[in-house]
């Protein structure tokens, strides 16, 4: 792994162009669709504060499960503090980086260097992508039969999706979706428990 090269990515000069970009067309297409007389109706009241704060408790409460998980996976060799700046540095990593050398090739160069051999730490980015991707694979197959395809698809007829799916619809894409998942995470679940050395072909 070049260090040199991945804390050239990590730069400020070279963070601050996304962010910039992100915020700049963010803006535009608020502007761009913003309609006064839609947003006028939105009833404001102490229920929507509510919520509100509800949903940035439930993100500091992911952050601080984030953080738990790394502590465990790391036999608690990272502190609280230790494993907060992980965590924000991986989560700013992998929003500010493109998908090539962004998310877990710099999520394991931050671990890194916190003194967590690399191979270690390769295993605790693999670790943590699988726990993620079992989630969806186990989760979609609960909510499918629970709440019935019939009201998840409900809307797959719109011709506007058609368009987006390349006229496959929306369900087959989801299948074939959730299938590529799968594989991935039995890949994962291979590379990890049975033949470590996978990995180092995965990266």
């Amino acid at each position: 792994m070049d260090k040199s090269k991945i804390l050239k990515l990590l730069k400020p000069g070279r963070i601050i162009y996304p962010i910039a970009i992100g915020l700049l067309v963010a803006g535009f297409l608020l502007f761009k669709d913003f309609n006064k007389d839609t947003f006028s109706n939105i009833n404001w009241t102490w229920h929507s504060g509510v919520w509100c704060l509800a949903a940035l408790m439930m993100v500091a409460l992911r952050d601080l499960a984030y953080i738990y998980r790394i502590r465990i996976l790391t036999d608690k060799e990272l502190t609280w503090k230790k494993g907060f700046q992980v965590i924000m540095l991986w989560e700013f990593a992998s929003a500010v980086t493109p998908s090539a050398v962004g998310g877990s090739p710099v999520a394991i160069f931050i671990i890194h260097r916190e003194k967590i051999n690399i191979g270690k730490s390769t295993a605790i980015v693999m670790v943590t992508s699988l726990l993620d991707e079992l989630f969806y694979v186990i989760m979609v197959p609960l909510v499918y039969f629970t709440v019935g395809s019939e009201r998840i698809f409900s809307i797959a007829e719109m011709s506007s999706l058609a368009e987006m799916t390349f006229g496959y619809g929306l369900f087959s894409v989801f299948i074939i979706g959730y299938f590529i998942i799968f594989t991935y995470c039995l890949i994962i679940l291979y590379a990890l428990f049975y033949k470590p050395r996978v990995i180092k072909w995965l990266l």
